[in-house]
């Protein structure tokens, strides 16, 4: 028995794929964002020597900075594992099936992903839904084996 056998993968697999431009962000924006809220933990002291800003009253506002660092740590390392996880099978897909994935599900363009498959694949929207639909399992089956 797997667990993986109590729930769609395939609907997992789409809700990863729709997560997809918020994870590239976090990843690309929280490295930046950590060393941001570092520097505002750090102060020079001395040409070599940096310690904590701490004392005088600053206790509360310096544990929010903390705070605020450690979730933006959080949200670069989930994103980072997104994409660790996600993209070894994504690139075990067809380039036809990536393209299909992509129109449906990452770029999400308010049904406009079916209407450039049909007109890439030049088939009908029944053909198109069933393509991707076959696209989407694959992935699934790969992120989930």
């Amino acid at each position: 028995m797997r667990l993986e056998d109590y729930f769609d993968t395939s609907k997992a697999a789409a809700a990863a794929l729709r997560d997809w431009h918020d994870q590239d962000w976090k990843r690309a924006e929280g490295r930046d964002r950590v060393t941001e809220l570092d520097a505002k933990l750090l102060r020079r002291v001395g040409a070599h020597d940096r310690t904590r800003v701490g004392g005088g009253g600053e206790g509360d506002a310096r544990e929010s900075v903390i705070d605020k660092k450690d979730a933006a740590a959080r949200g670069y390392r989930r994103a980072a594992d997104y994409f660790l996880e996600l993209t070894p099978a994504w690139e075990r897909l067809e380039p036809e099936e990536r393209f299909m994935l992509t129109a449906r599900f990452v770029d999400r363009d308010e049904g406009g992903g079916i209407e450039r498959i049909m007109e890439k694949l030049h088939v009908g929207r029944t053909e198109a839904y069933r393509r991707s639909e076959l696209a989407l399992q694959r992935l699934a089956k790969l992120l989930f084996w």
